[in-house]
């Protein structure tokens, strides 16, 4: 028997990884609940996320630190695709808008001792960190407050298990979230799919 309809993978790497294969079968529908980057739906017509592409959000973090009057910032990212797309985001939005980005770490995604990028992150002494690494942001969040760090900071996405792992070093940390479907969306969709 033939799979007709996968719903999958959750996490970016998989996705891309998969992405060029699933769509040599047309008879195959593949969808990611929590997939946050274009690239996987944008592959092929049967591959579809439900979850927003993240770099969205992304950049509006860099519009919001610039009205702060954050003029310079950090980032604190790795070479995993979702956390590198969200650094590159960041980066590239903050620079169009006036921002100059004192320094930016990609470390390989498993990196667990992270002191040394975080002595670069501070000593290139910007108005805020944008923490893109989220797998390991309380890793490098924790670094850069032994350091003495006690600035602003930003991340894409937080969680409680981050800001747990952190012990206060991801307090005060601004982030985004996405709004509740309106009442208008969820009937429209209820009178087109009726559920």
């Amino acid at each position: 028997k033939s799979i007709n309809y996968i719903i999958g993978p959750t996490w970016t790497s998989a996705g891309l990884a998969i992405a060029p294969i699933a769509t040599k079968n047309k008879n195959l529908l593949m969808m990611s609940p929590s997939l946050g980057v274009r690239e996987f739906n944008e592959y092929g017509e049967n591959l579809f996320n439900l979850w927003p592409h993240d770099d969205v959000a992304t950049t509006k973090l860099a519009h919001y630190a610039i009205r702060q009057g954050w003029k310079t910032a950090a980032i604190f990212s790795s070479q995993q695709p979702w956390e590198k797309t969200q650094g590159n985001a960041f980066e590239k939005e903050f620079q169009r808008i006036g921002g100059k980005i004192t320094i930016k770490i990609e470390t390989l995604p498993n990196a667990n001792d992270l002191r040394s990028e975080a002595l670069k992150v501070v000593n290139s002494n910007p108005n805020v960190i944008f923490f893109a690494n989220y797998e390991r942001m309380h890793l490098a969040a924790k670094e850069v407050q032994k350091l003495g760090y006690h600035g602003n900071k930003m991340a894409p996405m937080l969680d409680e298990t981050r800001i747990k792992n952190a012990q206060g070093a991801l307090e005060n940390t601004i982030t985004i979230d996405y709004p509740e479907a309106s009442q208008e969306f969820t009937n429209k969709y209820i009178h087109k799919y009726k559920k």
